[in-house]
């Protein structure tokens, strides 16, 4: 069957360049025969979210400049800046805050893209979005801050930098919590004596 084919016939183009993104043949006849960079498959997946989780991360940046939205969103409101620290890609996080791409995430669940970073306790992901400019102390639905996302998921290394850059250690949540009372309720003197320190 030639390329030709493929593009008559009514097969979902939004697999169909998911399925070749690694074939550059194939890849560019389809946007040649008239395939949308941007088009979704039923869940909103796209090209985009497909190389950033892929790590083809040479191809953010090609995709982008042939018009891949960069702040395209799925179903659930997550964009490539979501996927990037879903799969640890720092580098294709790096490419897209360079971009330009809209660093407000906050998925149907209301997960910040900050809270989300601790919860992959990935450090360098989290350093990166404060280099970017994210709020230290941004809080979730519930008022929780990174930092008590970091407390209730034991990740020390993610208290010890969000101390550091100033994360408000008294900040409440909805039920009154701060990090260091919730440190005191797991009881874990490790993060107790840094959050009094």
């Amino acid at each position: 069957m030639s390329n030709n084919n493929i593009i008559n016939n009514s097969f979902d183009f939004s697999d169909l360049l998911i399925t070749n993104i690694d074939n550059d043949l194939t890849f560019n006849q389809l946007l040649l025969n008239s395939a949308d960079i941007n088009i979704q498959n039923a869940s909103g997946w796209c090209v985009l979210f497909e190389a950033v989780t892929s790590n083809l991360n040479e191809k953010i940046e090609e995709f982008i400049k042939r018009g891949a939205n960069i702040d395209i969103r799925d179903h659930k409101g997550r964009n490539a800046l979501f996927w990037a620290v879903y799969s640890n890609n720092t580098q294709a996080a790096k490419i897209l805050l360079s971009l330009g791409i809209n660093k407000t995430v906050k998925t149907i669940e209301n997960l910040h893209i900050l809270h989300y970073a601790v919860y992959k306790n990935n450090l360098e992901l989290l350093e990166l979005l404060v280099e970017n400019g994210e709020d230290i102390n941004k809080k979730d639905d519930l008022n929780s801050s990174p930092l008590i996302y970091a407390v209730l998921y034991n990740k020390i290394h993610l208290i010890d930098y969000l101390l550091e850059c100033g994360a408000d250690k008294m900040q409440e949540d909805y039920l009154g919590n701060t990090a260091l009372s919730l440190a005191y309720d797991l009881k874990i003197k490790t993060m107790i004596n840094k959050l009094k320190g």
